[in-house]
């Protein structure tokens, strides 16, 4: 998967945080999506949106080598070897880590793709066409 953002099409209406966080944490919170929607004001309607480019900032800051670069192509966080420093989610460049207080644990994309598949504008797109929309 290629997750492509596309900040025009966005209305701000988080369904991507949302369904992000329900997949991976079962959370109904969307402060736990690891995307960064962001809103500029004081111009109305406006948003940016940010999702993992895979730059390896996390994975080259973590002090303790918990973050590996998967399978799939997208970093993992593991939680047995996160010691829940915040390094990596003060270094994002695009401020997409999350830091899930409940597990003291880190968090980036999976690139599970429920995004792609629930935003209702496309916003959030995968580029190489592997995710089905819903």
């Amino acid at each position: 998967m290629n997750l492509t953002a596309y900040s025009q099409r966005c209305s701000g209406c988080k369904a991507c945080l949302l369904v992000c966080a329900l997949e991976n944490f079962g959370l109904n919170n969307p402060k736990y999506g690891a995307l960064n929607i962001i809103q500029h004001f004081p111009d109305p309607g406006t948003f940016e949106v940010k999702v993992c480019t895979r730059c390896g900032t996390c994975k080259d800051v973590c002090p303790t080598g918990a973050i590996e670069m998967g399978d799939n192509g997208f970093f993992r966080v593991n939680s047995e070897e996160c010691i829940g420093c915040r390094a990596c989610v003060e270094a994002c460049p695009e401020k997409v880590i999350r830091f899930i207080v409940e597990k003291n644990v880190a968090f980036t994309c999976t690139g599970c793709g429920e995004c792609v598949r629930y935003c209702p504008r496309e916003a959030v797109t995968d580029a190489s066409g592997e995710v089905a929309r819903a």
